[in-house]
């Protein structure tokens, strides 16, 4: 039997903040935010990144305060003829102290538009750090680890920051030059797959921190042909293979007038009409959402990558008791 390891993921956006000017001004007058938590328990930013005019993503900063979480801080530095890094911890008041050459804090990168230079940080400063560094509008490039949880039979997929730089210029979604980033890599286990009428539906499973299996689905769709019929023919069960390609959280909206029924309430106009006037005139609308792509599109895979038949059906039954790998 093999045993469980923990299989990581990675995304890269490059687009436009949002969610962030709100949740400071709900700090400065003391309002709540659903976007922003700082309790004995747990300090938490959530704000969205937009890759292209339909495409948006909510991504977050976490640092957890039970427990040692914030006994130690942790720097690391690489040695130049191993290439190996060592790790060290450091106190937690001493996590923004000036560190010894070739040394670095373990966290997250930033650096505004203000910034020479990159800082890092771990994430209970992060946090502060990107509210009063950052603003709705910015252009940014944005990595992110990517980790997957469940809950009363909903899946979630959740961005964590690790590195936020702002762009040296202004990121213009209709520039004839523009191409949308939203990408990912990550190592999954193959579960199976089976067609539908937008391609592939692929089903695996990650494996979080805790060595817990956690199932995820993917889609490769009708114009990667090629790597729906690699996956068709050559990955089994069991097996841990490296994927790539887009993510997608698009809503394409369409404005519809609404039909108006004309009634005479007895006012006439001679001359100009006020404001309030003229917007019982004019037509109504209603926003309505046209189309919906809320996936993960496999668009490559590395075939050096598959480690064949690694897991069985027992290393997953053993691990959950109660949920299957078939």
């Amino acid at each position: 039997m093999a045993e469980l390891k923990q299989t990581k993921g990675y995304a890269s956006f490059r687009g436009i903040l949002g969610g962030l000017d709100r949740t400071v001004g709900d700090i400065a007058e003391g309002k709540s935010n659903k976007n922003y938590s700082n309790t004995d328990k747990i300090k938490k930013l959530k704000f969205s990144i937009k890759t292209s005019d339909d495409n948006v993503h909510f991504v977050d900063v976490t640092q957890f305060k039970t427990g040692k979480s914030m006994d130690k801080a942790y720097i690391s530095k690489r040695d130049a003829d191993t290439g190996k890094y060592e790790t060290q911890a450091i106190s937690w008041s001493d996590r923004n102290k000036e560190l010894q050459d070739g040394w670095n804090l373990i966290g997250i990168s930033l650096k505004s538009s203000d910034d020479e230079n990159t800082k890092n940080m771990v994430a209970f400063d992060a946090i502060d750090y990107i509210l009063e560094n950052f603003k709705d509008g910015d252009s940014v490039f944005l990595n992110a680890d990517i980790t997957h949880s469940d809950y009363n039979e909903n899946r979630y997929v959740n961005y964590g920051v690790k590195k936020m730089f702002a762009s040296k210029s202004d990121i213009e979604f209709e520039a004839e030059d523009f191409e949308e980033q939203a990408d990912f890599e990550e190592t999954i286990i193959f579960n199976t797959c089976y067609p539908d009428e937008n391609g592939l539906q692929v089903l695996a499973y990650a494996v979080d921190y805790s060595k817990s299996p956690i199932e995820i689905e993917f889609v490769v769709k009708n114009e990667d042909k090629e790597v729906m019929e690699y996956v068709e023919s050559n990955l089994s069960n069991g097996d841990l293979v490296t994927v790539a390609g887009l993510i997608n959280n698009r809503i394409v909206y369409e404005w519809t007038e609404i039909p108006q029924e004309t009634e005479d309430d007895g006012f006439k106009t001679i001359g100009r009409k006020t404001k309030t006037e003229g917007n019982k005139s004019k037509p109504k609308r209603e926003k309505n959402i046209i189309s919906e792509d809320k996936s993960i599109q496999i668009i490559g895979l590395d075939p050096d990558s598959i480690k064949s038949g690694l897991y069985s059906e027992e290393d997953f039954m053993e691990s959950t008791d109660t949920l299957p790998f078939w």
